[in-house]
């Protein structure tokens, strides 16, 4: 049996005040997400590959697109991206996005 791939979204709005994440086609609440961690597309030789970014070893002619991989507690997988963009490895672009993941998981992970 084959797992299903997780749902790809582009986030349109995160809304810290109340809690969750706008994409064109639903809401996540913060709250309803019991996992999250950081994944990157990476985009070489008109191949696509999702990865966790633990476990990514760079490769400079690579370009990425980060995001964030939410599970709920329905077990729906969701990946949101904060950015439509590409990205190299190690670049002010690839921190700032990076820096936005970590952001919205800390955001997440506390539940006040």
């Amino acid at each position: 049996m084959s797992k299903t791939q997780p749902l790809q979204v582009m986030m349109d709005a995160i809304d810290f005040d109340q809690r969750n994440i706008q994409t064109s086609s639903k809401y996540i609440s913060f709250d309803t997400i019991i996992n999250t961690e950081i994944i990157c597309d990476i985009y070489q030789n008109q191949d696509k590959k999702m990865v966790s970014l633990q476990s990514y070893l760079p490769v400079k002619a690579a370009k990425l697109q980060i995001g964030l991989k939410l599970i709920d507690k329905d077990h729906s997988e969701y990946v949101v991206y904060p950015s439509h963009e590409l990205v190299y490895p190690f670049t002010k672009e690839y921190d700032q996005v990076l820096h936005l993941c970590h952001v919205l998981q800390d955001k997440i992970r506390n539940k006040s």
